[in-house]
């Protein structure tokens, strides 16, 4: 297993988000078999609709999940102020 995130193919992203959005859930994990990460021939084995957020390295997954189901926390840590 390997974090390709940094250089995966604009064909796998869009594959993966036409997924999610497909199964109509908003966090997803997919494990997906390549040839490269950089390539166009892929299978998307599977969909995780409670990915493991704390065994990616060195992606903020965790941090990025919580900002998505609170958006101010996003905002607020940009600007270094506190939620009120």
């Amino acid at each position: 297993l390997h974090d390709v995130t940094t250089v995966l193919s604009k064909e796998i992203r869009r594959a993966c988000e036409k997924a999610a959005q497909d199964l109509h859930i908003p966090v997803v994990g997919f494990d997906v078999l390549c040839d490269s990460p950089k390539g166009d021939r892929f299978w998307i084995l599977e969909a995780n609709e409670r990915p493991g957020l704390a065994n990616h390295e060195p992606q903020p997954t965790a941090e990025r999940f919580i900002d998505l189901l609170f958006p101010r926390t996003a905002t607020d840590s940009l600007r270094g102020g506190k939620l009120n």
